[in-house]
């Protein structure tokens, strides 16, 4: 009743419940964020962040190294 529970969608899980923020400002109201990473989804992102390029990706795919 006081909105601490949220339902969210979760792109492998379908609709989970989540705790909202505990904080209520009228001005700047919070919003929960997103769902919990999967395993491995920001992988390349975070590679090529820190100068791999597409070549080393793959050959790191290819080792199963990553």
């Amino acid at each position: 009743h006081n909105g601490m529970v949220v339902v969210q969608q979760h792109p492998s899980a379908g609709a989970i419940r989540v705790i909202n923020t505990p904080i209520k400002l009228s001005a700047t109201p919070a919003e929960v964020g997103k769902p919990a990473p999967r395993l491995g989804e920001h992988t390349e992102d975070i590679l090529v962040w820190l100068g791999y390029d597409a070549a080393a990706i793959a050959r790191l795919r290819q080792e199963r190294t990553i």
